[in-house]
């Protein structure tokens, strides 16, 4: 079973429609986050297209107050092994020199995001809206 759609919007550009899903206990983390500034940065570093993720971010944050910087799919590299067929982003959080890498972490579904500074990465579970009934 799946559950309905928490969100929908239609981006534009394309005419692509978009259903959003939260993931379970979306809104304590995000409270969590609001709450643990300024002991914390949090930052959204996507692979997406900001047409797409500004979209959802002005659903998960609409005034801003948790996420204030956003880094876009243009701020990724692009890893290829033409031999495997493997073609993915890589985000490098070693590139922003004002923050302090010890205290830094990244959380991606997506092991291969994280090949730059494996040290800071956090592996998190994938999500699909799919739950046990």
């Amino acid at each position: 079973n799946s559950k309905d759609p928490e969100h929908e919007f239609l981006i534009a550009e394309n005419q692509q429609p978009v259903l959003v899903y939260e993931r379970d206990h979306m809104k304590d983390f995000l409270d969590y986050l609001k709450r643990s500034k300024p002991d914390i940065e949090p930052v959204i570093f996507t692979t997406g297209q900001p047409m797409y993720s500004e979209r959802l971010l002005k659903i998960i944050d609409p005034d801003k107050s948790i996420f204030e910087h956003t880094f876009f799919r243009t701020a990724c590299y692009l890893f290829e092994h033409q031999e495997e067929d493997i073609t993915v982003f890589v985000k490098d959080i070693g590139r922003f020199k004002t923050r302090d890498m010890k205290r830094s972490v990244l959380i991606d579904p997506k092991h291969l995001s994280f090949m730059v500074t494996p040290e800071n990465g956090l592996p998190a579970i994938a999500y699909n809206a799919e739950y046990d009934a």
